[in-house]
């Protein structure tokens, strides 16, 4: 019988970056009520830009990016940056703080729903019950009642239908970066994939 090491170091820096995306909305909630939508995400990829300018080069010895991978980067940009950062920050600015935290903590059960089917990897069965509990979760928060009246209830409803297409698109995310981290080193990934979010959202 062949014993697989645990790969702690991977776990730890997939919760650092589940801890960091549940921060990001919860400061969001807070932003939004001062500062325009897409300024808010401009100033977020701006930032991005300035403190990730030193990953955009490419390492000795690392392959030049080919056509595929440039258009898995600006997928990866424009579902997992652009179409997050939209639908996070709008959906948080029509729901509640913990609604949109309850929401965002099922993106684990939907990248392994998409891995499945986009990579071929087998849901065990305690993710399945992951999976569920997060459906359920979701269920709850969505069709509770609000106590802000009928028009609040139709609001926040919009609000968790936005930070489910948020959740949706990092999931996408995800799975695109799977893909990506092969032949391309996660910082590089980082930095051209906020170039172009960057890119994107400066228009609006």
């Amino acid at each position: 019988m062949v014993v697989h090491p645990v790969p702690w170091l991977s776990y730890l820096c997939l919760a650092s970056g589940m801890a960091l995306v549940g921060s990001y909305v919860g400061l969001s909630k807070i932003l939004v009520l001062v500062l325009p939508i897409f300024l808010l995400a401009w100033l977020r990829f701006g930032i991005a830009a300035v403190a990730m300018a030193g990953w955009v080069k490419r390492r000795p010895g690392e392959a030049p990016l080919s056509r595929h991978d440039r258009w898995l980067l600006f997928l990866e940009s424009f579902f997992g940056n652009f179409l997050f950062s939209v639908c996070m920050l709008f959906g948080v600015a029509r729901t509640s703080a913990l609604a949109a935290g309850v929401i965002m903590a099922a993106i684990p059960a939907v990248v392994a729903i998409l891995s499945r089917f986009i990579l071929n990897e087998r849901i065990a069965p305690r993710v399945a019950i992951g999976i569920a509990c997060a459906v359920g979760g979701i269920a709850l928060v969505s069709f509770g009642k609000h106590a802000g009246g009928a028009g609040a209830d139709a609001g926040g409803l919009v609000g968790n239908l936005l930070l489910l297409g948020a959740v949706s698109c990092e999931a996408i995310y995800v799975v695109l970066g799977k893909k990506l981290t092969g032949q391309v080193s996660p910082k590089r990934i980082s930095a051209l994939i906020n170039l172009w979010g960057l890119l994107l959202v400066t228009p609006l």
